[in-house]
This record gives C-alpha cells, sequence and structure tokens, in this order.
C-alpha cells in the first residue's frame, strides 16, 4: 500500500510521571478533606464539638489503626526484599503471598475509604443531617466486611480467605 500513512506510537508515560501525578492527587484528596473536616468542625459549638470529635475518635480509630498496620506490614516486607532474607521460607509462607506492593496498594485504598467517610460523617453532622452522618461509619464497616467475605475472585481471594482461616483460629483456638 504505497502512500499509506503508518499511525504514530503513543507511549505510555513514564511511571515517575504517573507516580508523581498519583502522589499529587492524594495530596489533593487529603487536602480537600481536611479543608472539609475543619470547616465542618468550626462550624459546631465548643460543648457539642468536643462529644462529636470523641465520637468521630471511638468510630474510625479502630480503622485508621488497621491501615497503619497494613502500611507497616508491606514496609516490614519491603525490608526483607531489599536486605535479601527469604521471608516466605522462614514464615513459611505459599508461594502466591502478597509482594509489598500488592499490600500497599491495599493500604492506599483503605487510606483513602476511611478518611473519605470520617469526611462525610462530619461534614453531614455538622450541616445537621444527623441520620445519614450516622450511617456513614455502619455503611463503611459493612462495606468493608463483604469485601472481605465475598467469595468473588476480585481483591486478592486467596489471601483474604486465608486471613479469615486465621482469625477464625485466634476467636475459636480450640478446634
Amino acid at each position: 500500500m504505497k502512500g499509506a500513512s503508518v499511525p504514530a506510537v503513543v507511549g505510555m508515560p513514564s511511571p515517575l510521571f504517573l507516580w508523581r501525578f498519583k502522589a499529587i492527587l492524594f495530596l489533593l484528596w487529603g487536602l480537600c478533606c481536611c479543608k472539609i473536616g475543619w470547616d465542618s468542625v468550626m462550624r459546631m459549638s465548643a460543648d457539642l464539638r468536643d462529644l462529636f470529635l470523641y465520637e468521630v475518635f471511638l468510630y474510625y480509630n479502630p480503622l485508621f489503626l488497621v491501615a497503619l498496620m497494613i502500611w507497616l506490614w508491606g514496609v516490614n516486607l519491603w525490608v526483607f526484599a531489599q536486605s535479601s532474607v527469604n521471608y516466605v521460607k522462614v514464615f513459611d509462607l505459599a508461594q502466591t503471598h502478597l509482594s509489598h506492593r500488592e499490600i500497599w496498594r491495599c493500604a492506599t485504598w483503605l487510606t483513602l475509604i476511611v478518611p473519605t467517610s470520617m469526611t462525610a460523617y462530619l461534614y453531614l453532622y455538622s450541616h445537621g443531617e444527623v441520620s445519614l452522618a450516622a450511617s456513614q461509619p455502619v455503611l463503611l464497616y459493612a462495606i468493608l466486611l463483604i469485601v472481605l467475605l465475598s467469595p468473588f475472585d476480585m481483591f486478592y481471594l486467596s489471601s483474604r480467605f486465608y486471613f479469615l482461616r486465621t482469625m477464625l483460629r485466634i476467636v475459636l483456638p480450640l478446634q
């Protein structure tokens, strides 16, 4: 075919550019959550604010601690990989274990979802939508439980079931 033009190859952006773009979006999201949360808290009276912040702490502190522990687990695996420790053999893991990148991906999603729910709770409560605000933590815990118990092959099915079996052995030790 004479005269036919070959389409230009569209290159993918570099991984460094994508990482920087994601980091900028993450920071913008964090700033928006902080701004909305701050404005919502400052709308309340001082005596209501103390009670309200205590409730927010009770609802969301466990999930923040879980997110922190998942981040630290990923850091632990990264340090093992960097120092050439064969942690798969040391801890007798299956070859299908999650890498530090996959664990960080899960931690990133949890880190995005929990503060977003908390910001929605703050915003709705300060604007008088108390019933909608009260549903935020319940929905968050329900969605996380549904994802954890989901039988579909998404979000690392084998690792979720291994986690559930381990939790069952912890909760019911006399088997």
